[in-house]
């Protein structure tokens, strides 16, 4: 019976681990947010209409431009 109750709880420990490591955020969605939060009423990706320089797409294409 202990050992019952103690798979069921550890199955569901195991469970709550893994949809948390699921949920977690890359680097580039942390990125991304911070972006949208400090950076996007000045400056666009892609856009160009607002008073900041426009932001590359990708770092690829920051390196071309030099």
């Amino acid at each position: 019976m202990l050992t019952r109750h103690l798979n069921r709880f550890f199955g569901i420990l195991a469970c709550l681990v893994l949809a948390a490591a699921a949920s977690a955020q890359t680097p580039a969605d942390q990125g991304r947010a911070l972006f949208e939060q400090m950076c996007v009423s000045c400056h666009t990706v892609g856009g160009g209409d607002r008073v900041g320089p426009d932001r590359p797409a990708s770092p690829s294409a920051a390196t071309r431009r030099g």
